[in-house]
């Protein structure tokens, strides 16, 4: 006996309208921010932010803006991209799009209307639940 198993995302909308989960209406109401900072070793300043933003179609997009030193902010990065939930627990992300080599799962470990907190992974994180993963720490800003 075979037996083949077939993952990835799948629609969102399929188990839900849009209104009736109170999960996808947090996700797309705002845009998701997170910045980091750091200085080098010869004393410049660097600072990366990330805005991530999702709409109720299941399509997002992606912006990396680094400002290095006195300079001015410059965007680096502007990803297109398409998301789903998983599963029907609403607590899974699947983040695909074209300039991304691979697809990015989330799982969402708080969601409120001022912020964000997901374990980024590489792989579905219910099926890999030991892959390596990374905490994103996001606050809400207006689109």
């Amino acid at each position: 006996m075979i037996l083949i198993g077939i993952c990835g995302c799948v629609d969102k909308f399929e188990s839900a309208e849009p209104d009736v989960d109170p999960t996808i209406q947090m996700l797309t109401a705002n845009a998701w921010t997170c910045a980091s900072t750091w200085t080098d070793s010869d004393g410049t300043e660097h600072e990366n932010r990330q805005i991530w933003s999702f709409d109720d179609t299941g399509n997002g997009y992606f912006k990396l803006i680094v400002r290095d030193g006195d300079s001015d902010p410059q965007e680096r990065q502007n990803i297109r991209f398409q998301w789903a939930f998983t599963n029907q627990s609403f607590k899974v992300l699947c983040i695909n799009g074209d300039a991304f080599i691979d697809r990015r799962y989330w799982l969402i470990e708080s969601l409120t209307d001022s912020g964000l907190s997901a374990y980024t992974s590489m792989r579905d994180p219910v099926i890999y639940p030991g892959y390596d993963r990374t905490l994103l720490i996001l606050t809400a800003t207006t689109r």
